[in-house]
C-alpha cells in the first residue's frame, strides 16, 4: 500500500524513498549471502543504519504525509471493494479517514483527487491481483517508483 501510494504522490522520503536511498526506514535489515565475511556484514549494516538515521530525520515529513495518504488510500480502495466485508471495513474506517484528512494540509487533500485516488486503486487492483494469482513458492518484483512489475515464473 504505502509503494504505491507514495509512487503515485512522488512521496520520495517515505519508506519506500528511504529504501531506494540506501536507507532501512527504521525498520528493514540488509538481507546476505554466504559468500560474505562477518566484517563485511558488519561494514554494511553500520552503513545502512547510520544512513537510515539520516534519511529516517529528513524524512519525518515524507513519512508522516505517506501515513496519512496511505489511510486515506485504504479506506478509499475498500469501499470501491466487490466484497461486502471489505465494504464494512471501509465503513468501520471512515470516520479515522475522515480525521486523517481533518490534520492533512490543504496540499495533501489536493494530490488526493478522484483521479488521483482512482489511479492508485487501479495500481493496488493490479498488485492484489497478482499477487492473488500466484502459487505457493511463486514470486513478482515490483520495480520503484514506476511500479513496472516483473515476474518470475520458475517460482
Amino acid at each position: 500500500m504505502h509503494m504505491v501510494v507514495e509512487a503515485q504522490l512522488g512521496i520520495s522520503g517515505g519508506v519506500f524513498g528511504q529504501l531506494a536511498a540506501g536507507g532501512d526506514a527504521g525498520t528493514f535489515h540488509p538481507v546476505f549471502t554466504q559468500n560474505e565475511t562477518s566484517r563485511e556484514m558488519a561494514r554494511v549494516r553500520t552503513h545502512v543504519k547510520e544512513r537510515g538515521k539520516k534519511l529516517l530525520r529528513e524524512g519525518r515529513d515524507d513519512s508522516a504525509k505517506s501515513e496519512r495518504a496511505t489511510y486515506i488510500c485504504w479506506q478509499y480502495w475498500l469501499a470501491k471493494s466487490k466484497s461486502a466485508e471489505l465494504k464494512a471495513t471501509s465503513q468501520s474506517m471512515a470516520q479515522e479517514a475522515k480525521e486523517v484528512r481533518d490534520v492533512a494540509a490543504e496540499k495533501e487533500l489536493k494530490a488526493l483527487n478522484p483521479r488521483t485516488l482512482d489511479e492508485i486503486c487501479k495500481h493496488l487492483d493490479a498488485l492484489s491481483s497478482q499477487w492473488s494469482n500466484l502459487n505457493f513458492g511463486q514470486s513478482f518484483a515490483v520495480r520503484w517508483p514506476d511500479l513496472a512489475v516483473a515476474t518470475d515464473p520458475q517460482h
